[in-house]
């Protein structure tokens, strides 16, 4: 975080028994995140190297500002010869030959999706923090609706960040720290007061799922680099996915995926739903890193911030 753009993400999961354990180098330079060196292994293979093209597009890429691989994901290749490639679907890592529709990953955990402590969710009874909210809580949804919170999940962060309650270490800080979105940032009393909430928790504006990673420019829209010692997120999940009002923006409820397994309180929700099935996305677009924003949408923001915060950049 002291402003290089290269940093180190390890990748580690298991599919069809089969354990994947990478360590990339990632030039985030291009505002996506490239990789450049990849080393590991794939059960009892070693990873020898990255492809010599990228023929595949935007191929070799992953998203420093979520825990995703882009669309066309990360390819590379084995000792014996064999090219993989690791993508993503809302989420759920798939591990195949490039193109090919494989089997998902699991035992994984990532990034956290959710809003810090204190964030004011809009419900029928007035704004409450996040962290009061129970199970059975009514809380308005962003079309003007009501729902019933099916579940609370809560991750809590150490040492600034860079280890979980469960043991997980974090080498790349970028998909756990906070993001702060400044009251007024993205129009009038949007948000209303200062909104922070992770990296890859998406809000939506104009149509879009935008990932608040995506969205950092150091001035409006930043990202804390020095968070408290401790910290705590919590996702409300809800029967469907869906948007709240939180500090008065669109901000989705959690969707189910391989991340809820990184919850503090996993246990309690496999106790509470032990045949639960995977919870269908929004059909809306997902905008993950800051190519995928629209480009209307970017310069409204950077009109809005530097008539607002002219003068007060800050480091993101």
């Amino acid at each position: 975080m002291s402003g290089s753009s290269t940093t180190t993400d390890t990748l580690q999961f298991t599919v069809n028994g089969v354990a994947v354990d990478l360590v990339m180098t990632v030039d985030s330079s291009n505002g996506s995140g490239t990789v450049t060196a990849i080393s590991g292994s794939v059960g009892d293979n070693a990873v020898t190297g990255l492809p010599s093209s990228t023929d595949y597009g935007a191929d070799n890429q992953v998203s420093t500002t979520a825990p995703y691989v882009d669309g066309e994901g990360i390819s590379f290749y084995t000792a014996d010869g064999t090219e993989y490639n690791v993508y993503s679907d809302n989420g759920t890592l798939y591990l195949g030959p490039p193109f090919d529709e494989a089997s998902p990953a699991s035992d994984t955990s990532f990034a956290v999706t959710c809003f810090l402590a204190g964030t004011a969710i809009a419900t029928p009874e007035g704004d409450r923090a996040v962290e009061t909210l129970a199970i059975g809580d009514v809380v308005h949804t962003a079309g003007g609706g009501a729902a019933s919170v099916r579940w609370i999940g809560r991750r809590t962060l150490t040492g600034h960040g860079k280890t979980d309650l469960n043991g997980n270490r974090f080498v790349d800080l970028l998909p756990v720290l906070p993001i702060r979105i400044r009251a007024g940032a993205l129009g009038d009393n949007l948000p209303v007061r200062d909104l922070l909430l992770s990296p890859c928790h998406a809000i939506r504006l104009d149509g879009v799922l935008i990932q608040a990673g995506a969205l950092v420019n150091g001035n409006s829209i930043l990202r804390e680099t020095d968070p408290s010692e401790t910290f705590t997120y919590y996702h409300i999940e809800l029967e469907a996915h869906a948007l709240v009002r939180a500090e008065g923006v669109a901000a989705e409820t959690f969707v189910d995926n391989v991340t809820r397994m990184g919850f503090d309180n996993w246990a309690e929700y496999q106790a509470l739903f032990p045949s639960d099935q995977p919870t269908a996305e929004m059909d809306l677009p997902r905008a993950q890193s800051r190519r995928q924003v629209p480009d209307h949408i970017l310069h409204r923001i950077e009109t809005r911030a530097a008539l607002l915060f002219s003068g007060q950049k800050a480091a993101a």
